[in-house]
């Protein structure tokens, strides 16, 4: 199972949006998102051979600096999951 994350974007200037995608496995799996290691979304979608998921933050502010948002996928509980993150970094104007 490979899990493969889109580019952040950063949407109407306050927004950020963060894609992850894996292909099928047997058992299929199922996608974690975290924000600084607490539980913050466990929805994924199925299209055509990939599962598929994602998250927006709104109303960033100056809380989010250096925020930390990992996704992990896993199909069983013997293996380690694949996993993937990214660090917020921005600049606030005021």
């Amino acid at each position: 199972m490979q899990l493969s994350c889109e580019k952040p974007f950063l949407m109407q200037r306050r927004m950020l949006g963060v894609l992850i995608s894996t292909s099928y496995g047997n058992p299929s799996p199922w996608i974690v998102w975290y924000r600084n290691d607490r539980l913050i979304s466990n929805v994924s979608t199925a299209e055509t051979g990939q599962l598929s998921s994602s998250i927006t933050l709104e109303n960033l502010s100056r809380k989010d600096l250096h925020s930390q948002l990992m996704c992990t996928a896993n199909n069983n509980h013997k293996s380690h999951p694949v996993s993937a993150s990214v660090t917020v970094d921005m600049n606030c104007k005021y």
